[in-house]
């Protein structure tokens, strides 16, 4: 049975602050974030990433049953950013575009059941690329 994603106002303040921050901001959190070298992350240049990273942050953080380990939705949410200054698009494209039809995407009922499934793989594959994630103490 699917179950609606909860409190859809709370995970764009969770996205906004996970987008407007990064590594060391995120240390802050508990969590120390290693991204893969951008070289690594050439592949990863398109705007579908633009779109679906910043959904991928709002499932790992509103859905149960992801399969995700502690720090993954802040290694998730550090990558988007990345692919963000990467790829320069500026901030205003960046939220009229691709974090307004995410929040819009989170709010579906069938979400969760669609894309928490996604997370893990893209997960592993940022590790197979140098990413790494710590809990810090």
């Amino acid at each position: 049975m699917s179950r609606p994603c909860r409190r859809p106002w709370l995970a764009a303040i969770s996205l906004a602050l996970c987008l407007g921050a990064g590594p060391q901001a995120l240390a802050n959190e508990q969590v120390q974030v290693q991204l893969p070298p951008d070289a690594a992350l050439a592949g990863l240049l398109k705007e579908e990433s633009l779109f679906i990273f910043p959904l991928m942050s709002l499932v790992a953080n509103n859905c149960p049953d992801t399969g995700l380990q502690p720090g993954d939705s802040h290694l998730l949410a550090a990558t988007g950013q990345r692919i963000v200054e990467l790829m320069a698009v500026s901030d205003h494209l960046q939220r009229v575009l691709y974090l307004e039809s995410a929040l819009r995407e989170i709010q579906q009922a069938d979400v969760c059941t669609r894309f928490a499934g996604s997370l893990t793989p893209v997960v592993t594959e940022l590790r197979r690329l140098g990413a790494t994630t710590e809990m810090v103490e």
